[in-house]
């Protein structure tokens, strides 16, 4: 290929191109293996997070255990949800309107925002 009038240095670019091939190459294997390495890790993490749960649960019940009290498990930090309670009786609507809807016998009721709703 040396010789060629319309390609005189082709020597030199074929072998940037084959160096730049192998550039290529070698930068892929390295994803492959940060790749596996990166799933690695994250079975890691997630076999840790379950184990973590595990002694938290495991925590939970030592502590219920000791003293079940909502006082007791607040003192040390545990979030507690409030507990259900029964429904408050609510006030009476104000500012009530009704009106006929397009359907014989039905009407629509309108109201403002009452206190204590859900």
């Amino acid at each position: 290929m040396t010789n060629n009038v319309y390609y005189p240095d082709l020597t030199s670019t074929l072998s940037a191109l084959t160096a730049s091939y192998n550039g290529q190459r070698s930068l892929a294997d390295q994803i492959a293996s940060l790749e596996t390495q990166l799933k690695t890790t994250r079975l890691a993490q997630g076999a840790e997070s379950t184990n973590a749960r595990e002694i938290l649960k495991s925590a939970a019940r030592a502590c219920e255990s000791v003293d079940s009290t909502d006082e007791a498990l607040a003192s040390v930090g545990w979030a507690l949800r409030k507990g259900r309670s029964p429904s408050q009786i609510l006030p009476t609507p104000t500012r009530l309107s009704l009106r006929p809807s397009g359907f014989p016998g039905e009407m629509i009721a309108r109201w403002s925002r009452v206190i204590n709703f859900r």
